[in-house]
């Protein structure tokens, strides 16, 4: 609900438009919003009317929030937190929420580097997410996924360790489906995202955030 949405910020690094608010919203992780290097930072989103919001997806930079909240609000003057965290650690943060508004902020408490806070993505959903989370092992790789439906998604890995080619079973039948790969080095750990285009024609995403052990 998020794309190309109005939107505005507390600060962009060094007033330079490269890193503008408008980056966290345009689908396009190749860019992103940056934040002054202080740690009272916000960006916040204009869904255009009152909406409701179930789940929200902060796609970090290297620059993440270690403190942060999620906020709500119909006017920009009074927000409400709907969710709160003092244990961020960057990559990709999927965050289920059951609450509505018109805007929908991250309000940056404490940054977890010296750098400010920084967005691939900002997405803003009004559906709960189609896929259930996993575990890997210590090799970063996937023991156990699972959709809504109590289905599984097995994966196939080339030579390189890359992700190729998936199945999804619902439990009444089975269906290979494309995807587009996109990774991203964070510390010692890679984030995959996969970008589901096949369910029901409608487009969802499926974060895998894979830590890998040095």
């Amino acid at each position: 609900m998020a794309k190309g949405k109005v939107s505005d910020a507390s600060s962009v690094q060094d007033r330079n438009s490269v890193y503008s608010f408008d980056k966290a919203f345009d689908d396009n992780s190749n860019t992103r919003w940056s934040s002054q290097y202080t740690d009272n930072e916000w960006i916040y989103v204009d869904l255009g009317s009152v909406k409701n919001i179930k789940r929200v997806i902060l796609n970090w930079a290297e620059a993440y929030g270690k403190s942060y909240d999620i906020q709500v609000s119909n006017d920009t003057t009074n927000w409400t937190t709907v969710y709160s965290t003092n244990n961020g650690d960057g990559g990709i943060d999927d965050i289920s929420l059951s609450t509505s508004g018109r805007y929908v902020r991250m309000l940056g408490r404490v940054r977890g580097t010296s750098y400010g806070y920084s967005l691939y993505d900002f997405e803003v959903y009004d559906t709960s997410p189609n896929f259930t989370f996993y575990n890997y092992d210590k090799d970063g790789k996937i023991k156990d996924v699972s959709i809504n439906s109590g289905g599984k998604i097995s994966y196939q890995y080339d030579i390189l360790g890359r992700l190729y080619n998936k199945v999804i079973s619902t439990g009444s039948a089975s269906f290979t489906t494309n995807y587009s790969y996109e990774a991203g080095a964070y510390q010692n750990s890679t984030t995959n995202r996969l970008s589901e285009i096949d369910n029901n024609g409608k487009k969802n995403k499926l974060h895998l955030r894979c830590k890998w052990k040095y």
